[in-house]
């Protein structure tokens, strides 16, 4: 629970490890290593305070809501972190989408998203149901799926990853620092929603430090706003992969 130590704990296809960790400051932190998540026999119940998640050719599963608890087919968020900080992906082949719109309130203290050679991903965020889908449409900024806290976002080697969201969503990170995104050749935008000026022109997050991508990825893109990519060209940095 709350207030618990910090560990390390690790399931794999060869077993599981846990690890207590009492004399240093280090997140509470779950690795699930090439192992089965669906078809166990036993649930897999994640901590509830956990605060950094990876999954590493996890195969079996199309979204991290196949590895929460549900309730008539829903998933249950309030049995879920919602002190979630780091959330990575590698080589999760089945992958599909990130997480449902249902999930987003749990993950607003989420400071770090990475996706890394997961193949099939086409987009982060799912509309699972029509109150979903209504509340995604009804947002204060159309479509606007809300990441406060998000810090680094990476993307590496996504060839079906082309949005947000199949509802033409756009991100909003207004903390954001770091965006890196390469080998994703059917990505035709972004979809990182800029905060405006008092003249209602976009502007960077105030927090923006670099952008590293691929320059014919970049000079490809479409953009939501005007002069958007005018903006946040300064802080592009092209790199040959």
């Amino acid at each position: 629970g709350r207030g618990s130590k910090n560990y390390f704990l690790l399931l794999s296809a060869s077993g599981v490890g846990q690890f207590l960790i009492t004399d240093l400051e280090v997140d509470k932190s779950v690795f699930l290593d090439g192992c089965k998540i669906c078809e166990r026999e036993e649930t897999i119940v994640l901590p509830k305070d956990v605060q950094h998640l990876e999954m590493f050719a996890v195969n079996d599963v199309a979204s991290l809501n196949d590895v929460l608890p549900r309730e008539q087919g829903l998933v249950n968020i309030g049995k879920f972190s919602h002190d979630l900080k780091v959330l990575r992906f590698y080589s999760c082949d089945n992958l599909k989408n990130l997480f449902s719109l249902r999930l987003l309130p749990a993950l607003q203290n989420l400071e770090v998203l990475e996706v890394e050679e997961c193949y099939s991903i086409e987009e982060i965020v799912a509309i699972e149901d029509e109150e979903s889908e209504k509340e995604l449409a009804t947002n204060t900024i159309i479509n606007a799926v809300t990441l406060p806290r998000l810090k680094k976002l990476r993307f590496y080697d996504l060839p079906e990853y082309k949005s947000v969201c199949s509802d033409n969503g756009v991100l909003v990170c207004n903390s954001l620092q770091k965006f890196k995104v390469r080998g994703c050749p059917k990505l035709k935008r972004l979809s990182l929603s800029l905060p405006p000026l008092d003249n209602g022109q976009p502007s960077p997050p105030p927090t923006l430090e670099v952008i590293k991508t691929e320059k014919e990825l970049w000079e490809s893109l479409e953009w939501d706003q005007a002069n958007a990519k005018d903006v946040i060209n300064p802080y592009c940095q092209f790199e040959a992969f």
